[in-house]
């Protein structure tokens, strides 16, 4: 599941009065390419430092043999993060209603998997 999957599903989302927002460690410029090509309906917003993900203590530093494998592909988080932290958040999905109550949370240490958009969608009837 990926962020293209829930844009399928904005409909459905708007249908119930709910907007979609991603939040990422990548900085504004990086957030804005990622969403234009994607042909996202919402926002990713960007959590400069991982602000956000520190406070919620999700939050994980990349080994040093992770980072030059990285690096090897032409991959720099501090490129795409506009910090040398190399840090990431846990993938995490929350539901929440208009008064901040969470109404679904999920955290996933693997970053290419997030819950169906049917599964978000039903946490909120």
């Amino acid at each position: 599941m990926q962020l293209q999957d829930y844009n399928a599903a904005l409909e459905a989302f708007h249908a119930k009065d709910t907007e979609v927002v991603a939040l990422s460690p990548m900085t504004e410029a990086q957030t804005a390419a990622l969403a234009g090509r994607l042909g996202l309906g919402f926002p990713i917003l960007s959590d400069l430092h991982n602000a956000y993900a520190r406070r919620l203590d999700l939050l994980f530093e990349i080994e040093p043999a992770v980072r030059e494998i990285y690096m090897s592909r032409g991959l720099s988080l501090p490129e795409y993060d506009g910090d040398e932290s190399w840090e990431l958040p846990v993938t995490a999905v929350f539901v929440t209603d208009e008064n901040r109550k969470v109404l679904y949370a999920w955290t996933e240490s693997d970053y290419t998997q997030r819950p169906d958009p049917e599964e978000l969608l039903a946490a909120l009837d």
